[in-house]
């Protein structure tokens, strides 16, 4: 099995933010408002979003990108996403930003997300839409671990046990809010 990108090279991911701030902060903004605490980002690699939104703790397999995020404040467990190492109900909101396509069993970790939410928390899921030129990225690169491009009525039915309260699309990426049934 070939090493995992997002480990094996985290400086060079982590250099895609510097290059491609203007995108990085329209995304920031599309979903900064919903972030609220305490909070979790699942798949947080570098910390990235987790750092820039305030979200106070992230969980990832890459433990070398975990580092970095550590470096930005964030407080990092390395795990797995079906197998949330968190209490029952001890988040108000989980973010997964741009990782679900990475997933082996997204609707495993979604489930998880409902577990570790408190009543009422809150779910993002930031995820590219099927049409994008990612798409067509698939297998190569950063992009060899990506299992799927969902769309958005995909991950809507997956997240079982959840409510979508808003969804935002821009280019070619999808911003859905739900909310813990």
């Amino acid at each position: 099995m070939p090493p995992d990108p997002f480990d094996s090279r985290p400086a060079e991911y982590d250099a895609w933010y510097d290059e491609n701030q203007e995108l990085f902060q329209e995304e920031l903004e599309l979903v900064r408002d919903w972030v609220v605490s305490p909070s979790l980002e699942i798949g947080a690699g570098t910390g990235r979003f987790a750092s820039s939104l305030g979200i106070g703790f992230g969980l990832d397999r890459a433990r070398r990108a975990l580092c970095l995020a550590r470096e930005r404040g964030v407080k990092v467990v390395a795990g797995d996403a079906g197998a949330l190492p968190f209490k029952k109900e001890c988040f108000a909101f989980a973010g997964i930003f741009f990782s679900i396509e990475f997933l082996a069993e997204p609707e495993k970790a979604l489930e998880e997300c409902h577990r570790v939410l408190a009543p009422d928390g809150r779910l993002l899921v930031l995820h590219f839409l099927p049409s994008t030129p990612v798409a067509e990225k698939k297998g190569q690169g950063f992009y060899a671990g990506m299992t799927q491009i969902y769309g958005t009525g995909d991950i809507t039915r997956m997240a079982r046990g959840f409510r979508l309260a808003y969804g935002k699309e821009r280019a070619n990426i999808s911003a859905l809010l739900f909310v813990k049934a």
